[in-house]
């Protein structure tokens, strides 16, 4: 934990949009990972797009 997060007043504003629940995701990873999330972590809508194409099939 690399720094102070206040859990109850970034989970308000996170509820308040898009934007404020990214911040949060941030913030919440920040704090318990020691890495913040940049704007290239995580998956494309392309990778999501392949991934619903192929799931669920017999």
């Amino acid at each position: 934990m690399t720094q102070e997060f206040d859990l109850a007043a970034s989970l308000a504003r996170g509820v308040e949009g898009r934007s404020g629940a990214w911040i949060f995701t941030q913030g919440f990873a920040a704090h318990w990972v020691g890495a913040a999330l940049g704007s290239n972590d995580g998956w494309t809508e392309a990778d999501f797009d392949v991934a619903e194409a192929t799931s669920w099939t017999s």
